[in-house]
C-alpha cells in the first residue's frame, strides 16, 4: 500500500512539473499542484490555507530564505505542521510547527537547501471535537504543497520582493488588494480575506 501511494505522489508531482496546465485549471486543485488549500467540510480542514507563490506553484526563495503564506480566519484556531521533504532522498528535510494563530500573512525563515524540497503545509485538526456524524471528515486537513527549487525568473522575482517588503513590515498590516494583485486572485477568495491583514514574522 505504502508503495502505491508512493507511485501516486511522484506520478502526481510529474504530471504538474511537465505540463501545469492540466492541473492547475483553478486555484482550488487538489494536492499535491495547488498553492491554495481549504473548503472541505469542517471547521479546521476548511480554513483557508494560501502559499504566496506563483501559480505555477514552483517556488526560489531570495538570499534571506524567506517563506509566506496566508492563512484564513477561523473561530477555533488550530497548530500548523509545516514539513519541507528532499525530493532527491525522500526524506524529511525539515519540519516546523507553529502555535495557533489568528488570520495573518505569515512570514519565516528555513535553512538552505541543496536539493529541490517539496514544501506542505496543513492544520493539526486532531483535536476536533466529534460533535456530528460529519466530524470525522475533519480530523485531517489536506496539505497544500509548492516545490521549493532554484529556478528564479521575472514572476518569481516579483513574489520575493512582495516577501521581502512585507518582512520589514512584522507586526503592522497589508492590505488584501496587495495580495490580489501580486497573485491574481478572483473576487471570491479576495472576499474571504480581511481588508488588512496582520503581518507575523516567527
Amino acid at each position: 500500500m505504502t508503495k502505491l501511494k508512493n507511485l501516486f505522489f511522484f506520478l502526481s508531482l510529474y504530471i504538474t512539473l511537465i505540463e501545469p496546465s492540466i492541473v492547475l485549471a483553478t486555484d482550488r486543485s487538489i494536492f499535491p499542484s495547488s498553492r491554495m488549500g481549504g473548503g472541505t467540510r469542517g471547521e479546521c480542514a476548511s480554513r483557508l490555507i494560501i502559499h504566496v507563490v506563483p501559480l505555477e506553484n514552483i517556488y526560489s526563495p531570495d538570499k534571506n530564505n524567506l517563506l509566506a503564506l496566508y492563512l484564513g480566519k477561523t473561530k477555533d484556531a488550530k497548530p500548523l505542521s509545516i514539513n519541507f521533504n528532499d525530493l532527491n532522498t525522500n526524506e524529511q528535510y525539515e519540519k516546523i510547527l507553529f502555535d495557533p494563530m489568528d488570520e495573518s500573512l505569515l512570514i519565516f525563515k528555513i535553512p538552505k537547501q541543496s536539493n529541490n524540497v517539496l514544501w506542505n503545509t496543513q492544520f493539526n485538526c486532531a483535536e476536533t471535537e466529534y460533535n456530528n456524524s460529519f466530524d470525522f471528515i475533519s480530523n485531517n486537513s489536506s496539505p497544500v504543497s509548492t516545490l521549493i527549487t532554484f529556478v528564479n525568473n521575472k514572476e518569481n522575482h516579483k513574489y520575493q520582493k512582495f516577501i521581502s517588503q512585507a518582512y520589514k513590515k512584522c507586526g503592522s498590516r497589508v492590505s488584501n488588494l496587495e495580495i490580489k494583485s501580486l497573485m491574481n486572485l478572483d473576487d471570491n477568495i479576495i472576499n474571504e480575506l480581511s481588508k488588512s491583514i496582520s503581518v507575523v514574522c516567527l
